[in-house]
């Protein structure tokens, strides 16, 4: 009975463990006692034989028992290290990992070299790994081979090219295996991909470099200090900035002792204050350096803050104005030589204008008085005389007196060009309607039959000088009841319209006028655009003989005129464009050859008023 109990205790044993198999023996002998050894249906055992069969029976299985354990537990274990060597060899998939031959032919190529290379087994498998892949080695190869011979193993980065003519970067690691008499039977090389990290190094090494060679060409040093210590640290550019040697060891105090006298109280509040405060530092002070020169510096930095509101430090540039501040002084000296000098020259130009002007006005009036008596004279010839003086003689006594007539007019108008441009022309409201009226009743060349003159509207008072303006009136009246043909009766008509409407020849306000002129903006505070100023555009037309467009310019200018066959000094519309430009206003002419001629002055206002 005893062999139909083995197998049972075996497959627990190797199923369960020691323990089971324990459990089943215990159980197979209690089963046996009860069923098979007499007497039956008792758990006794009387018969010597049955006793000593029953301890075999239990030393037997108590061994099967402990052996099917110990078969579990060594089973187990194999399959655990089974997991291990599985999860091993993934985790080496993952990785780049080659094996190589003494003569560094590749004889293992994994699935991460795969990934990384490009290069399948059957492309690699045999090739010698440096050729295939191109490597540039830190160091010659003998050396790396030597390394390994001594210490097993060797590190370093390596420069390699991908099927597709990728440059990878990888951090190599290279281990000896089954050396004998100095040289490995295999070599294990593994490999990381460090080539994003690589490039982004060397990205971060060229901006360096280019914020060295910036700083190095805009004179630029950097600093960094920790507040409440001496601890500082600087760039190269900075020392060279303070004419220090390259790595003499800085401090806070070297800094400081360096700072003009002069400035170095200031600038260590100032930059106190940026610490306690948390400005931005912004200062410009000189420094001594080392060979006795001064320099200027212009210096701005910024803090950083822990969450308490600490400063953790405080970092800057400096930047050499050392040239800036020179040509800043050069300037403000010549500046000076040059107000000087033009106060000088101003002073001698009033002087010479005076001085001419003076001379004018006595050469002038000097002049006035021949010619009186010319003029007087041969008046009284022709009164006395002219029954005998006839022919050429009495042309000539004629032309005598006509041209000292001219003269003294030209003269005259001269002296009256020079009042205006160089006298007081004091502005005030001048009723424009009035003065017209005036002038028009005083002139009987503006009367009917000589002239048909007609005042359309009435003309609003306006900001003006009254002797100006007259003089403005007047010219333009003369000019449209003169410039007509032959035995035609002159039409003008006079009209005040709105200013600035249509695109005439306008004469802006000269230069040496327009800082005096009314409208403009020099009393205003900066930034102020002058409200827009009301105007009014006097305008008088004539049926006149008209004006060539090519000339409608010219016309405003001295001694100009255009058809000799009309007296005249050639200075009236010169008078008028001065006056007018003396009044802060604008004058300008629409005309047309054989179509009569439209001038017109416009003038500011006076309080705004409509007409």
């Amino acid at each position: 009975p005893y062999i139909t109990f083995y197998p049972v205790i075996i497959f627990a044993a190797l199923l369960g463990g020691t323990g089971a198999g324990l459990l089943a023996t215990l159980l197979a002998a209690v089963l046996v006692c009860f069923i098979f050894l007499p007497p039956v249906g008792t758990f006794v055992v009387g018969r010597p034989v049955d006793i000593a069969s029953l301890t075999l029976f239990v030393a037997i299985n108590l061994v099967m028992s402990v052996v099917g354990g110990a078969l579990r537990l060594s089973r187990n274990r194999s399959h655990q290290q089974s997991r291990v060597l599985a999860r091993t060899v993934d985790m080496l998939d993952l990785t780049t990992v080659m094996v190589l031959d003494p003569e560094y032919r590749i004889i293992r190529w994994n699935s991460g070299c795969r990934r990384l290379y490009g290069y399948t087994s059957e492309q690699a498998l045999g090739k010698v790994a440096h050729v295939l892949l191109q490597t540039r080695f830190p160091v010659p190869l003998e050396e790396i081979r030597g390394e390994l011979a001594r210490t097993g193993r060797w590190q370093g980065e390596l420069r390699q090219v991908a099927s597709d003519g990728r440059e990878i970067i990888v951090a190599g690691e290279w281990q000896a295996r089954g050396a004998a008499a100095g040289q490995p039977s295999a070599i294990i090389e593994t490999n990381t991909d460090i080539t994003d990290r690589k490039r982004a190094e060397e990205k971060l090494q060229q901006s360096e470099e280019y914020l060295r060679l910036a700083a190095i060409a805009a004179r630029m040093g950097v600093w960094s200090w920790k507040p409440g210590t001496s601890e500082v640290v600087v760039s190269e550019s900075w020392r060279t900035l303070f004419g220090l040697p390259p790595g003499t060891p800085t401090t806070f105090e070297t800094w400081r002792n360096m700072v003009h006298p002069d400035d170095r109280d200031g600038v260590v509040a100032k930059l106190e204050e940026a610490w306690h405060q948390g400005h931005e530092f912004n200062a410009e002070y000189r420094i001594v350096c080392p060979d006795g020169s001064v320099r200027w510096l212009v210096d701005r930095g910024r803090g950083w803050y822990n969450p308490a509101g600490e400063a953790t430090s405080i970092a800057g540039i400096n930047v050499d104005i050392t040239e800036r501040k020179q040509a800043e002084q050069v300037l403000a000296r010549s500046a000076a030589d040059l107000e000087r000098l033009v106060r000088e020259r101003t002073a001698k130009l009033h002087e010479m204008v005076a001085e001419l002007e003076h001379f004018s006005y006595t050469i002038t009036h000097d002049m006035r008085a021949p010619l009186r008596a010319m003029r007087g004279l041969a008046e009284l010839l022709v009164e006395e005389c002219g029954a005998s003086l006839t022919g050429e003689r009495g042309a000539y006594l004629r032309q005598i007196a006509s041209s000292a007539e001219r003269m003294d007019a030209l003269i005259t108008d001269a002296l009256q060009y020079s009042l205006i441009v160089r006298g007081k022309f004091e502005l005030e409201p001048v009723d424009a309607d009035a003065l017209l009226r005036g002038i028009l009743e005083s002139y009987p060349q503006f009367h009917p039959p000589n002239a048909q003159v007609r005042v359309a509207n009435r003309l609003p008072v306006v900001l003006a000088n009254k002797a100006g303006l007259t003089q403005c009136f007047s010219n333009l009246l003369g000019n449209a009841v003169k410039f007509v043909r032959p035995g035609q009766v002159p039409e003008v008509v006079v009209r005040a319209e709105p200013g600035g409407n249509g695109a005439a020849r306008v004469q802006p306000p000269a230069p040496e006028h327009a800082a005096s002129s009314p409208l403009s903006a020099w009393h205003l505070p900066p930034g102020e655009a002058p409200a827009p100023a009301p105007t009014v555009r006097i305008c008088i037309e004539d049926k006149g003989i008209g004006i060539e467009r090519e000339y409608q310019d010219k016309i405003w200018l001295m001694f100009q005129r255009l058809d000799k066959s009309y007296a005249g000094t050639g200075i009236g519309l010169a008078l008028v464009r001065k006056a007018v430009e003396r009044m802060g206003g604008r004058v300008g002419v629409e005309s047309e050859r054989g179509h009569g001629s439209r001038f017109w002055v416009e003038l500011q206002q006076a309080n705004g008023q409509e007409r």
